[in-house]
Parts: C-alpha cells; structure tokens; sequence
C-alpha cells in the first residue's frame, strides 16, 4: 500500500477526528473511504459529461436526418 503525506488544517483535523471516531473508525480508514467515494463521484460526473456531449451530437445528427426525410416528402408532393 502507498502512503501519502496530507497538510489539512486543524479545523478539518478536527472534523475528521470528531466523525471517525463517532463511526468508529480510525482516521485513515476515514480518510480512504472518504477519497475512494470521490473517486466514484467523479468518474460518475465524467462518464455523466460524455453521455450528455454523445447524446447532443446524435440528436443534432437525428434533426439533420428528419430535415432531409421532410425535404424529400416535400418534393414527392
């Protein structure tokens, strides 16, 4: 396991003392949940993005194909 240096301030040491401590945890195993739950909240959020940005490219490519479908009706009336 990898170990990473952190400088937080003592009002967050605070906090996290506080909680770990009512969950009954140790502070580091705190700290690792805690950065593995962001972790999965911004693979989410930028999995998220790249749905929203395919699905604004098809739906401009599907008005483009409905423009084209009402020109052709257009000419064979």
């Amino acid at each position: 396991m990898a170990y990473v240096n952190l400088n937080l301030s003592d009002k967050l040491i605070g906090k996290l003392n506080e909680l770990s401590q009512k969950l009954r945890k140790t502070r580091s195993a705190y700290i690792r949940e805690a950065l593995a739950f962001y972790v999965k909240k911004t693979e989410r959020e930028l999995l998220s993005a790249q749905f929203k940005k395919a699905s604004e490219k098809c739906r401009e490519e599907s008005l483009t194909v409905c423009q084209e479908f009402e020109r052709v009706e257009n000419i064979l009336e």
